[in-house]
């Protein structure tokens, strides 16, 4: 809290968690949702974001999907690393506005998909 000017990230997750179960099957859709102050902030935190967005079927097919690259990548210690530390970034922070974030998952799941290939 004291890095984070006060507590304004607890306090964005917290509003952000109520406004979420206002729509929790499918969410709310695209854009900021967590209404502060006279105006929309977005979460701050991925899985947040797309429990927002998305709802629980998006948390779910979020879920799939990491788990298959996942399993794709026990082939690849350094393709594994590598979308550990993303993984763990997305527990504290918000990938899914950061553009090279993007660009690194397409990246490792092709990848994926390349050696998953030449495995069989």
């Amino acid at each position: 809290a004291e890095n984070d000017g006060g507590g304004a990230r607890s306090m964005i997750y917290s509003h952000g968690l109520d406004t979420a179960l206002s729509s929790p099957i499918v969410g709310l859709g695209t854009g900021p949702q967590v209404l502060r102050g006279g105006k929309f902030w977005d979460s701050h935190q991925t899985h947040l974001t797309i429990f927002l967005q998305t709802g629980i079927v998006g948390v779910v097919a979020y879920f799939m999907l990491m788990l298959n690259v996942f399993r794709r990548l026990l082939i690849s210690p350094a393709l594994l690393g590598a979308l550990t530390a993303i993984t763990l970034y997305s527990l504290g922070g918000d990938l899914l506005r950061r553009l090279p974030i993007w660009i690194m998952l397409t990246l490792i799941y092709y990848t994926a998909i390349s050696n998953h290939r030449k495995a069989k």
